[in-house]
């Protein structure tokens, strides 16, 4: 509770002048600003295209798989690995390399099957991102709302007001809650450029690791 002691006032004034500057920033919070979002219409807020799945395709030039890879003991140990992003690219080629000097006369055959393995395992892991990016986006038009809401009701508590203590209690912890939502929308939002690229890495490993498997197969 406040006091009506002097001193309270100018610090109280000049901290409301500073939530009226962010209210009027909170309120445009309300509509998406992010133009990816608008362009896949819907929760995608990354700049960069949304592709929900990869195609293998696109990443492999060597022979077509047959087969089930799961029924290999050495390629279910080793594709996990290659799939890692705990797993620095440099230090894949070796293992590789070590695979390929055990598979003898079916290696074409093993070395496909290895890289569908990891391929798998990699498309299955950023299409659990890319729908998490979703969520995460979901959840930031939510507390858009929210912030919209608060700042509208610090507005109305403004004009109702009569002065009194009580509701200068009322209208500072309403601009409390304010301040804390927008700095995790603010923090949100900063950490979803790191994000967005995840989808992304998990792209060029595939392809990186692609590039590696071929290599043995000449």
């Amino acid at each position: 509770m406040h006091s009506a002691q002097s001193g309270e006032r100018p610090r109280r004034s000049g901290r409301l002048a500073a939530i009226a500057l962010a209210a009027l920033v909170a309120a445009s919070f309300t509509a998406d600003p992010r133009p990816a979002a608008a362009a896949t219409g819907g929760d995608w807020p990354c700049v960069q295209r949304k592709v929900p799945r990869l195609s293998i395709g696109q990443m492999w030039s060597g022979p077509l798989v047959e087969g089930e890879w799961e029924a290999d003991a050495a390629i279910r140990a080793l594709a996990p690995k290659l799939a890692s992003r705990r797993l620095p690219v440099e230090e894949a080629g070796p293992l590789i390399d070590s695979f390929a000097s055990t598979v003898g006369t079916d290696k074409s055959q093993r070395l496909a099957m290895l890289f569908a393995a990891t391929f798998e395992i990699i498309d299955r892991d950023r299409a659990s991102v890319v729908a998490g990016i979703e969520r995460y986006s979901k959840r930031q038009q939510a507390l858009a709302a929210r912030i919209g809401d608060e700042s509208l009701k610090i507005g109305e508590l403004k004009r109702a007001s009569d002065g009194s203590n009580p509701v200068l209690d009322r209208i500072e912890d309403a601009e409390v809650a304010l301040e804390w939502d927008m700095r995790i929308y603010e923090e949100r939002e900063r950490s979803l450029t790191y994000v967005c690229e995840v989808p992304v890495l998990y792209e060029q490993r595939a392809f990186a690791i692609a590039k590696l498997i071929e290599a043995k197969l000449k």
